[in-house]
């Protein structure tokens, strides 16, 4: 029996953004957001404060404090909340990097891959050089089962990252056949 095709792309784009060791916009985004949120639990610790849902730093109608609560909230798996913190910070700020990353991101693993797309494109158009959302955009495409778009992001992105495999592009395009 031939393995899915569809899941061994996913497989291989997971080890392949697991392997990348360099800090890209969204990570410094998140450090500055969580350093000066205050939210270390003290001297040389990097652990992040947890917040409540709707609580007083979200109830401010400060941007950053949704992004902040969004963000602890999806590393929490509590997607559907998350996601909920992100669309109130793009409404105060449509052009996020952070918030339109991880709105993409939170939509993709709660399995509502045709939502994860609008936000994922507009990270990729206002932030070209983000690489995790190349992997995860071409990922929403091939759940939706374009598999044509998903195969253009990634020769996209190796446009831009030459660091991907072309292993990666070459089965991409075997897949469509």
């Amino acid at each position: 029996m031939a393995p899915n095709p569809r899941v061994l792309l996913l497989v291989l784009i997971v080890i392949f953004a697991a392997q990348l060791s360099a800090r890209t916009p969204v990570d410094e985004q998140a450090d500055s957001t969580s350093s000066s949120a205050g939210g270390g639990a003290g001297k040389g610790s990097s652990h992040r404060r947890k917040r409540v849902p709707g609580g007083p730093q979200a109830q401010t109608g400060d941007c950053e404090a949704w992004v902040n609560l969004g963000l602890d909230l999806y590393v929490m798996k509590r997607d559907d909340e998350a996601i909920v913190a992100f669309q109130q910070a793009l409404k105060r700020k449509p052009e996020l990097l952070g918030a339109n990353l991880f709105l993409g991101m939170a939509y993709l693993r709660d399995s509502q891959s045709q939502k994860a797309i609008a936000p994922l494109k507009k990270v990729v158009s206002l932030y070209p050089k983000e690489l995790k959302a190349y992997i995860n955009l071409s990922y929403a495409y091939q759940e939706t089962g374009h598999l044509e778009e998903s195969t253009r992001i990634l020769e996209k992105a190796n446009e831009l990252f030459p660091i991907i495999p072309k292993c990666f592009i070459t089965w991409a395009k075997g897949t469509q056949n």
